[in-house]
């Protein structure tokens, strides 16, 4: 069965601690992040490279939180989280390490009954392993 959850996160919250608080405390262990808006700063994005690893940018902002997707480990301690960003003239896309909400970002969740998890595969990289139940 899956269960839809809406949030919201405030100002100057660092956003993915924040994803893992509400997965923690409202039981949203193995959801999917669906969506995510808003506006966002102090943001570092990466693309993985094969052979290399993660190749980080950093970005002071503030952003227009475009677009995001992603999934949130069954434990909660894991938020993989892909976005898109602008500024009105540039848009920045890549796996989100780390980012403070600017203003307010709002969030669509997805609880499933699969368990979530992530298995590293080397040079930094982590793959999704679903299991029912």
């Amino acid at each position: 069965m899956v269960k839809v959850h809406i949030e919201k996160i405030g100002k100057s919250a660092e956003l993915i601690s924040s994803i893992s608080q509400i997965a923690k405390t409202k039981d949203l262990g193995s959801s999917w992040i669906v969506g995510a808006l808003g506006a966002l700063e102090d943001i570092e994005i990466g693309i993985f490279i094969p052979d290399e690893g993660y190749k980080h940018y950093k970005i002071d902002g503030p952003m227009e939180l475009v677009s995001s997707q992603g999934n949130i480990s069954s434990d909660g301690e894991v938020i993989h989280l892909h976005c898109c960003i602008g500024d009105g003239s540039n848009v920045w896309a890549g796996h989100l390490f780390s980012a403070k909400v600017a203003l307010f970002v709002e969030l669509c969740l997805l609880k499933t009954d699969f368990k979530i998890e992530r298995r590293e595969v080397g040079e930094g990289l982590k793959e999704m392993v679903a299991s029912e139940g």
